[in-house]
């Protein structure tokens, strides 16, 4: 048994955790049975910085009849404390509980110590390697380290990246980046209800023969702004992360957002958006993180990436259009941007749109604001890049 120490009075330079009883330690609130087994990652965590020097207080509501029960049951736990309180509420630096969003993570070890020792003394300690925890240790683990086991995997069978599928190019692009790269994930569509869904998931089925995940959304009520749906991002983002998590993964949730897409505010495309998702999901106990991988990507390069591969006849059957009537119907901004991304890589779709295509509205208004941002160098809205390539296409439907 872990032996523990009598309550002393503290000096100042104790750095003090304190850790709630039922709940955290017992990894499941049963008042008033003290359930076993405790929970493990609590245990190690309060044991390493037991044997850091920090000054663990255990901690319960319970009344003090119970004090001898509490105390056996640390005992036969093998949990360490330097003081153990029922009933009052301790002073200590760092408080944990069955609220603290973090109270399973790998990451809790590294956050108490973040606390206590202040960014830049962390930094040093991670450098010279005197900091020991799961973090840590997951940084210090590759190969030409002398510590390393090479009988350690460095694969997690938990890990999975989270797709939204829909039948555009950009989600397409993505989940081949992602069947070439070898990583494991899950795909999943999600039903709007409206018939352009219908036809999005008919283009999915021929075009994607992995498993796909159905998540239906027809009884949801969103806000409709011409083609847009208010918070769509943050519902597709947040049921992805819960969906994760119910299926006992960590990992990724890539969002297909291209270059020039994200201002710095404004809507949920935005880096202040994906930012405050991310600390959104953080702070709820996901184990979530989003990515944008196409972020230096354009509907341009998208055409490139599968002609490269001799595959562009299945980006050309993507339906990346707001019709929820057409495949293509020849009118729309998205239906566009599709048939310019081709045009300018010398392949011509025009057939695939219905006749005759009406795009002169996106013609005028494209010449005026990416020449505009051209000339004033004001790429807030369109990229150089995308300015650039988009006027030139627009000067080879004008000469054809």
């Amino acid at each position: 048994m872990i032996k523990c120490k009598d309550l002393v009075h503290r000096k100042e330079t104790h750095k003090i955790v304190c850790f709630d009883l039922d709940g955290t330690i017992t990894g499941s609130d049963n008042f008033p049975e003290f359930v076993f087994p405790a929970n493990s990652n609590i245990v190690t965590v309060i044991r390493n910085l037991y044997k850091k020097g920090y000054y663990i207080i255990i901690n319960s509501s319970r009344d003090t009849i119970y004090y001898d029960a509490a105390k056996h049951y640390l005992e036969t736990a093998e949990v360490p404390y330097n003081a153990l309180i029922l009933k009052a509420k301790p002073t200590a630096d760092y408080y944990v509980d069955d609220k603290s969003p973090f109270l399973d993570s790998p990451l809790l070890e590294a956050l108490i110590e973040l606390h206590f020792l202040g960014i830049m003394d962390f930094a040093r300690q991670i450098a010279d390697e005197r900091l020991q925890n799961s973090f840590s240790h997951n940084i210090y683990n590759v190969p030409q380290y002398p510590d390393f086991h090479p009988e350690h995997s460095n694969r997690d069978e938990n890990f999975r990246v989270y797709l939204a599928i829909s039948g555009g190019m950009d989600s397409f692009t993505l989940h081949n980046m992602l069947m070439e790269s070898g990583t494991k994930f899950e795909s999943v569509f999600f039903n709007i209800g409206d018939d352009s869904h219908v036809l999005e998931r008919k283009v999915i089925g021929n075009l994607i023969k992995t498993p796909i995940i159905d998540l239906s959304l027809e009884q949801w009520k969103f806000e409709r702004h011409d083609y847009i749906l208010s918070g769509r991002n943050v519902v597709i983002i947040l049921l992805l992360a819960h969906s994760m998590q119910q299926r006992g993964h960590w990992g990724e949730i890539w969002m297909g957002n291209l270059q020039g897409e994200s201002p710095d505010f404004g809507g949920d495309k935005s880096r202040r958006f994906f930012n405050d998702m991310n600390i959104l999901l953080a702070m709820s106990g996901y184990d979530a993180r989003i990515v944008n991988p196409l972020i230096g990507f354009d509907k341009f390069d998208e055409v490139v990436y599968w002609k490269d591969r001799g595959r562009v006849d299945e980006l050309i059957a993507t339906k990346s259009c707001f019709s929820d009537i057409y495949f293509n119907c020849g009118q729309c901004q998205s239906c566009f941007r599709k048939y310019i991304a081709f045009l300018y890589n010398g392949i011509d779709i025009g057939d695939i749109f219905e006749q005759p295509m009406k795009f002169e509205p996106y013609i005028e208004k494209y010449k005026i604001v990416m020449t505009s941002a051209l000339i004033n160098q004001d790429f807030r809205a369109y990229s150089k890049m995308r300015c650039e390539r988009t006027l030139e296409a627009i000067r080879m439907i004008e000469e054809k």
